[in-house]
Parts: C-alpha cells; structure tokens; sequence
C-alpha cells in the first residue's frame, strides 16, 4: 500500500505542466457547471466535449482514415490542446476552435436570453485568457526571449549574450523587441487576435523586465571590480540610486 502511495505520489511530480494545467481546467471546469449563469453547465459540457472531439480529429490524422483510435478523456483532450499551444504546433487552433464552436451553439440557442448569451461568452473568453496567461510561465517567455536574441546574432549555442545587447544601448533593446514580438505575431498568426494581443504585451512587459535586470547585474559587476577590496558598505553606498545611474552612464548601458 505504501509503495503505491509513493509510485502515485511520484508520478504526480513528474507531471509536465500541460498535464497540470490540464488537470486544474477540467476540475475548475467541473466546478464551473454549478454556475450562476443559465445553462453554464450544459455548454461547459458542450465545450470539453468539442476539445475532446476536436484532439481526437488530431490523434487520427497519422492513421490513415482509420475509424478507430484510443478512447480519449477531458483531460487528455485539454493536455494536447495546451501543449499545441505552447509549443506552437499546426494543431494549436484547437482550443479556439472549440470554443468558437461552442459560441455558435450558444448564438443558434433560442432559450437563452440576450443577457445569458453575453453572460456565457464573455465566461469563455475569460476563461481562454485564464489558459494563455498559465501557458506563458517566465520559464517559456524567458527560453523565447534568449532563442530569438541568439537567433539575432546575440549569442551562441544555448547562451544570450545580453551584455553585447546592452552596451549597444536604448535602440538595439528596442529593435530587438520589436523582432521579438513580430516573430510572436507570425507564430501565432493562426490565433485569436484578442489573445495574440494580450501575449505581445505579457512578452513584451517580461522582456523589458529582464533586460532592466541584466543591465543591473552588469552595472554591479563592474562596480565589484572596480572598487575590489573596499568595503561592502562602502560599495552598497555606490549601488545607490545615484551611483548606479551614474555607473550605467559610464558604461553606456543606460
């Protein structure tokens, strides 16, 4: 009994983030069907039914026509969903087009009033928020980042070199940010639009934040060295505010 405690306990840990994340929609999902809005649950229903459906299409493409393919559940449905998405497949329309399919049901119900039908899409779309905001961990943006920087000739092998960006100043930063969120565009042409905008900012906020942080780590280092055998208070004095703008300037990184 105990080992198989432990076996379950382990094979938990192991589980990529996809299977996590697909874990949590289909439990909040089930959760979600308890809603206040009017028939929340049959198109709750509707919508882990298209994504079933829809992976399945997927998982027979490589059969060759066959009619048959394993069974597939919700949550193994909305695992090869998310991980279409996050590593930018053909197949990552899946989740919006689930969800397109369920509006349709939604617009074509005649029991439902004006109210509901807004009720009940503005859910989805929250919801589809929700996914992408949990698929874009720092982890992925951070790989996207330093892949498209080594890309640009800003690196080699797997290492970015953000100090050869940086000294080359504001623009350099700007223009490979710019790079960065065209790549995104292109990437992820076959996304909602609404989404896609949302994931450019989140890149974008993430990128500026890293580049902030590289261009300090620069600036301490070099602070280190040149006050090499002071003391620390005295080198904590010239990290201040001033002197690290200072420093910056002198660099050129700022």
């Amino acid at each position: 009994m105990a080992e198989k405690k432990a076996a379950k306990k382990e094979e938990k840990e192991e589980q990529d983030p996809a299977t996590k994340l697909a874990n949590f929609v289909v439990s909040d999902l089930k959760k979600a069907m308890t809603g206040a809005i009017h028939k929340q649950s049959t198109y709750v229903e509707e919508l882990m039914s298209a994504l079933t459906k829809k992976a399945k299409e997927v998982a027979l493409k490589g059969e060759k026509g066959k009619e048959k393919a394993a069974p597939m559940t919700p949550i193994e449905a909305i695992r090869k969903a998310l991980e279409a998405i996050q590593n930018g497949s053909p197949d990552a329309s899946i989740w919006n087009d689930a969800v397109d399919q369920v509006k349709q049901k939604i617009a074509e119900d005649n029991t439902l009033s004006q109210q509901d039908k807004d009720d009940l899409n503005l859910y989805l779309n929250e919801y589809t928020s929700f996914v992408y905001d949990n698929m874009l961990n720092d982890s992925v943006i951070f790989k996207a980042i330093k892949e498209n920087l080594i890309a640009n000739g800003y690196g080699k092998g797997n290492t970015a070199n953000f100090r050869a960006l940086i000294t080359e100043g504001n623009k350099a930063e700007m223009f490979e940010r710019q790079r960065l969120i065209e790549k995104i565009k292109n990437d992820l042409a076959q996304y909602d639009p609404v989404q896609v905008e949302k994931i450019h900012d989140i890149v974008a906020e993430r990128y500026q934040k890293l580049i902030n942080e590289k261009r300090k780590e620069i600036a301490n280092a070099h602070i280190d060295k040149l006050m090499q055998g002071k003391s620390e208070k005295a080198k904590r004095a010239v990290r201040g505010k001033i002197g690290q703008l200072l420093m910056e300037n002198r660099m050129r990184i700022s």
